[in-house]
């Protein structure tokens, strides 16, 4: 597992970031930072990653400031386990996935900070 503050809305960027991915074999990465415009991450991740990942984003509508359009995601390898969204807010830049391996059932949160727990509270 890793975390990465990446502008992953370059394609040089997203390049080197998927070099790395598969580089080390990481099975999850969290993102921040991601810089997407408004529901383009899933399209654009898909074609670089192909279908052994998922990916969950969560881009900011709109940029309260001069700066670029944060945003968040979580990069997962389908091999190891099945990913669901569990829950997005809709004016936050919070994720809940549920990640299940085998019998074990794990919740990952991405908010500018990771939060990794059995049960989400």
């Amino acid at each position: 597992m890793g975390t990465m503050n990446v502008h992953l809305c370059s394609d040089y960027n997203r390049n080197i970031f998927y070099g790395i991915v598969q580089k080390i074999g990481l099975d999850i990465c969290v993102v921040t930072e991601t810089w997407f415009t408004w529901n383009t991450s899933s399209k654009i991740m898909e074609s670089t990653f192909g279908s052994d990942f998922n990916w969950f984003g969560r881009e900011r509508k709109i940029s309260n400031n001069k700066r670029n359009s944060g945003g968040i995601g979580i990069l997962f390898r389908k091999k190891y386990g099945k990913c669901i969204l569990e829950k997005m807010y809709p004016d936050d830049e919070i994720l809940w996935v549920k990640l299940i391996i085998g019998n074990e059932i794990y919740f990952i949160c991405e908010a500018d900070c990771i939060i990794f727990r059995k049960s989400v509270k």
